[in-house]
């Protein structure tokens, strides 16, 4: 075991994780509307599929929406950055049931 996973034992890769959401947007179709997606990287459960929600053409950006949308099903925010083509939006989740915060964001989907 390198000195890095000596720190954190519970990540075999050797780099550290930090929880995030990744949220997404996706321009209007004929057929619908613009949308963002919020999705878990690297967790392919069955309950921790994507969300889709509409754009909320009254807030200021990706962002904004998915933190409010985050902080409202009851995940702690610790930040946001960006990458090419998407917004990640930093959690801590440590000591929750990350499972009963992805079910209260599927539920409030809009």
């Amino acid at each position: 075991m390198n000195k890095m996973n000596d720190k954190n034992p519970s990540n075999t890769a050797g780099a550290w994780y930090t929880p995030c959401v990744r949220a997404v947007y996706q321009g209007p179709t004929n057929y619908r509307g613009s949308r963002v997606i919020l999705s878990l990287p690297n967790h392919d459960s069955d309950k921790r599929r994507p969300v889709t929600k509409s754009y909320d053409y009254e807030k200021n950006g990706v962002e904004t929406m998915a933190i409010d949308w985050l902080v409202e099903a009851g995940f702690v925010v610790t930040g946001y950055t960006a990458d090419k083509d998407s917004w990640l939006i930093l959690v801590n989740w440590s000591g929750q049931d990350v499972d009963g915060l992805w079910a209260n964001l599927k539920r409030g989907a809009k």
